[in-house]
């Protein structure tokens, strides 16, 4: 079993979100647990543990729209390896990366229903 396969130091790198196929590959029958809980405590829960939605700004979570401030800033951040302070993402932001996330991993189990979500 997989729980977190994620790092988010660094660049940060999201294999259950990049790599989804080549899990698939691997694993065609795993059932996939998705924690769901309303937007606004899961915004609220991302935002003060760990400092989350710092890292994801960081770095580049696929399916995030960043404005292009942010974006340079994340690219600067990656490419320099400096201690600079990322731009803060907004609620909405996060609200559409996320229901984003949600509504892409339901299409995939639906595409290939080995997989038990």
């Amino acid at each position: 079993a997989y729980t977190q396969l994620d790092t988010d130091t660094g660049t940060g790198f999201y294999p259950q979100i990049s790599l989804l196929d080549e899990l698939h590959e691997v694993h065609p029958n795993s059932t996939f647990v998705f924690n769901f809980r309303p937007l606004a405590d899961w915004i609220r829960s991302a935002t003060n543990w760990h400092r989350l939605t710092t890292r994801f700004a960081m770095f580049l979570m696929p399916g995030l729209v960043m404005t292009p401030e942010q974006l340079q800033r994340a690219i600067s951040i990656r490419d320099t390896n400096m201690k600079k302070i990322p731009i803060k993402l907004s609620d909405v932001q996060l609200a559409k990366w996320w229901c984003g996330h949600v509504l892409h991993i339901r299409e995939y189990v639906k595409e290939y229903p080995s997989h038990a979500l």
